[in-house]
């Protein structure tokens, strides 16, 4: 299991994977309400071969 968390401040939203900083965004932020959706997915700009097997998002716990 992994954690990931999105930090949403005036100017800017980090997100973490596990406590380690992934990515900050400072331009284009929303400026009003949004919603989560969770999912999981293959894109297909990702280089590496599908799963050869269905896989599962198990989500555990959501905090606002």
């Amino acid at each position: 299991m992994h954690t990931y968390r999105f930090d949403f401040y005036p100017g800017s939203v980090r997100f973490y994977a596990d406590d380690t900083l992934m990515k900050e965004w400072t331009d284009g932020l929303p400026s009003d309400k949004m919603q989560l959706f969770l999912n999981a997915w293959y894109p297909r700009w990702m280089s590496q071969t599908p799963p050869p097997t269905d896989r599962y998002l198990k989500v555990e716990w959501i905090r606002h």
